[in-house]
């Protein structure tokens, strides 16, 4: 995405991007640490990752693959479950929190571009169009990819493969015996995203991630439907 953007000479958009992911990474870890803490670990908040600071939580693939293609990761947030107060409950919390919160993200960005769209059809007079033209189609085109980002980064870590968040969700719902099983998988947390990718692109076809986009799509239909039925949007 943000290469093809360089390529095609299109900083703006290679700069709506980046900023974009750095948010999404950002926020996602955020809440990660934020409700392991209410659950009772501080875990998170002793390694200084309970922070905004997106360079305390960037994992370099990860956040290549959010570049490149829509869909990653960051690094990981460090939990001990022995910490929690209700530990199966508490670790399904924990690995929601994350993708939730893109989610939330992602309907504010659908949202302020539509609050743009409307703003952008109020007439103007004189020098003013040219400057409000470019002011507000910039911004729509940043919230688009804003939210679209965002919905790619919930969708993606919801995979119930380990390390993503929805192979803990998977692992908090299995019984107590094969849950910690299935956790111990993390130490091959690497070959299973190698795997991920490759698997992703057998025989020319995109398998994996082209459900994923479909999936997008339909939130994304979704959440311009319900902001559509706001009195002030049009």
């Amino acid at each position: 995405m943000i290469f093809t953007a360089i390529r095609n000479g299109n900083i703006a958009l290679a700069l709506y991007i980046l900023i974009s992911v750095l948010i999404s990474l950002t926020v996602h870890e955020y809440f990660h640490g934020y409700v392991a803490y209410k659950c009772g670990d501080s875990t998170a908040r002793s390694f200084g990752r309970l922070t905004l600071n997106p360079i305390k939580h960037l994992d370099l693939f990860g956040f290549l693959s959010m570049l490149l293609v829509g869909f990653g990761w960051a690094k990981p947030v460090p939990i001990v479950i022995r910490n929690f107060k209700k530990p199966r409950r508490d670790i399904a919390l924990v690995s929601l929190a994350g993708p939730v919160s893109n989610f939330i993200l992602a309907f504010l960005g659908a949202l302020l571009m539509r609050i743009a769209f409307t703003l952008w059809a109020v007439p103007y007079n004189g020098v003013e169009v040219g400057f409000t033209f470019n002011v507000f189609s910039n911004l729509i085109t940043f919230f688009y990819y804003f939210t679209l980002l965002n919905l790619g980064l919930g969708l993606f870590n919801l995979i119930p493969i380990p390390p993503l968040d929805g192979s803990k969700v998977l692992a908090s719902i299995l019984p107590p015996k094969y849950g910690y099983k299935f956790i111990a998988l993390e130490r091959y947390a690497g070959l299973f995203i190698l795997a991920l990718f490759l698997m992703s692109n057998i025989g020319g076809g995109d398998f994996i991630f082209a459900p994923l986009e479909a999936i997008r799509g339909y939130i994304y239909d979704g959440y311009n439907k319900l902001i559509g039925l706001l009195p002030f949007i049009y």
